[in-house]
């Protein structure tokens, strides 16, 4: 998995990703093989165990953070589909968590700070 993972990084960055997005890839990615080994086979996961996994991450990160787990999972194993590298059927069957909105509250304007810019 270590490998496919690497390659899957390589890739995205040879796309044109931003480096930023590489590694955020890198990040999910590099977790991921920290916690199933880096020898273990891309095919030897099921989304039963990537689920557990992510359940246990919700302890320390938010659900917007799961969310982007999960995509960043499903991107991984649709790559490794689409270059027959595996199947990769535990990582393409991860559905998205459902992420609360959260709604931002506005400031009255007698209690926002000045703009240093001038009004118009």
């Amino acid at each position: 998995m270590g490998a496919a993972a690497d390659l899957f990084c390589a890739a995205r960055a040879a796309e044109g990703a931003s480096p930023r997005t590489v590694e955020w890839y890198r990040m999910i990615t590099v977790r991921c093989v920290r916690q199933f080994g880096e020898k273990r086979p891309v095919d030897a996961l099921s989304a039963a165990e990537l689920r557990a996994w992510l359940l246990e991450l919700r302890a320390t990160l938010s659900p917007e953070s799961i969310a982007g787990y999960v995509r960043g999972l499903k991107a991984f194993g649709n790559w490794c589909a689409a270059e027959e590298i595996a199947r990769a059927t535990g990582f393409r069957g991860l559905r998205r968590p459902k992420v609360p909105r959260r709604l931002i509250r506005s400031v009255q304007r007698s209690r926002a700070p000045e703009s240093p810019r001038p009004r118009r």
